[in-house]
């Protein structure tokens, strides 16, 4: 199954001691072909994703390993998307 993901970072001060740790764990996600598509915002704090995983449970397992998740600085809504 394939999602978008928005991800909000209501407090960019927040994310300082989880940056490093975050960048190698998606790279990590990308290398394992989870993440397919990743973007930061444009206008603020925040990202857009496009993950693959096996069902929504799988999916929100995956992205709760990033250290943002993991450290409540960034929360993720999810929405399942289908290829056109």
């Amino acid at each position: 199954m394939l999602f978008h993901l928005t991800g909000d970072i209501p407090d960019p001060s927040a994310i300082g001691p989880y940056v490093a740790d975050e960048i190698a764990l998606a790279r990590q996600l990308e290398d394992e072909g989870v993440i397919l598509f990743a973007v930061k915002r444009a206008g603020g704090p925040g990202v857009f994703l496009l993950i693959e995983a096996e069902d929504r449970v799988a999916a929100e397992a995956h992205m709760a390993r990033l250290p943002f998740v993991e450290a409540g600085v960034m929360t993720l809504e999810y929405t399942e998307v289908v290829r056109v």
